[in-house]
């Protein structure tokens, strides 16, 4: 079983192949301290903090593919959610699509349809609209503002 999203980035494959292996771009829109090399067989390791007291979970990937402009595949070392995620792995592929990318997502070794896995596909499919945000063009991250906005009002 798989988790499966799709979207459609205003960026060329280069730059989103870059925001995928590039440390800083990593921090920013996966909003979490990381240490990644782009080479095959290197750790990426993210670091989330949350909760009061403050708690400090990692989440280790190891890199096993890359291929500049078109992959990134990650396989799963240390979840941050329960389970077994030894056969977990994640691949990020990219298609030109007229002057922007096609990003396919894909998680698979899930073995339960359960709470856990629909957890993380909701969290999967939360980083792609950071991902997509972060390289977005400023008149998309403009007309997301007064959603946020509105949102954060209803919630006082």
């Amino acid at each position: 079983m798989d988790i499966h999203h799709a979207m459609i980035v205003h960026k060329p494959p280069e730059r989103v192949y870059e925001a995928l292996t590039q440390s800083l771009d990593l921090e920013i829109w996966m909003d979490a301290p990381t240490t990644a090399r782009a080479e095959a067989g290197a750790e990426v390791e993210f670091q989330f903090v949350e909760g009061q007291p403050t708690k400090v979970r990692s989440l280790k990937l190891e890199i096993t593919r890359l291929e500049a402009g078109k992959l990134v595949e990650w396989r799963v070392v240390q979840p941050i959610w329960p389970g077994d995620a030894s056969d977990q792995i994640i691949t990020w592929t990219l298609t030109p699509y007229e002057s922007n990318t096609h990003v396919d997502f894909r998680m698979t070794g899930w073995t339960q349809d359960d709470g856990v896995y629909a957890s993380v596909s909701y969290k999967w499919a939360a980083f792609m609209t950071a991902l997509k945000m972060y390289l977005g063009e400023p008149r998309d991250i403009a007309a997301f503002l007064p959603v946020v906005e509105k949102n954060i009002a209803a919630n006082k």
